[in-house]
């Protein structure tokens, strides 16, 4: 990579304004050892959980009605136990990501792979599914 004369002088000034910036933030904020809070770890835990435990009343839900229908078969059953188990598993592989993210460092290459395949994920859903 090669700069001229003024892209280096832009990359000092902004050097040394990034690090004057840094001035008037807590010590807290910029020295810290894990990149969230306990607590958000926790929050975000908890929120999880919760997805969990909705995925698995969805699947009950869907089985009863097949139940119910008098047409139960039992291929549909298992079909319904895959999809919301391939659910709960990314949910877990979310978590273990995040916590592994948490620590100090540099993203990990098969991070963001699990990253980008969660991003696909329609959360949205699960959350207005009642």
């Amino acid at each position: 990579m090669h700069f001229n004369d003024p892209e280096v002088r832009e990359l000092k000034y902004g050097a040394l304004l990034h690090d004057f910036g840094k001035a008037g933030v807590r010590e807290s904020v910029i020295v810290k050892e894990k990149k969230l809070t306990a607590g958000g770890l926790e929050n975000i835990q908890y929120r999880i959980w919760l997805s969990q435990e909705k995925l698995c009343t969805i699947a009950l839900r869907k089985q009863l009605q097949i139940y119910r229908s008098d047409n139960a078969v039992e291929s549909e059953m298992q079909i319904i136990n895959a999809e919301a188990e391939a659910d709960i598993k990314l949910l877990n592989e979310l978590f273990a990501t995040i916590v592994e993210e948490n620590e100090p460092g540099i993203l990990k290459e098969y991070n963001k792979e699990m990253l980008d395949k969660i991003s696909g994920y329609n959360f949205e859903a699960l959350i207005s599914m009642n």
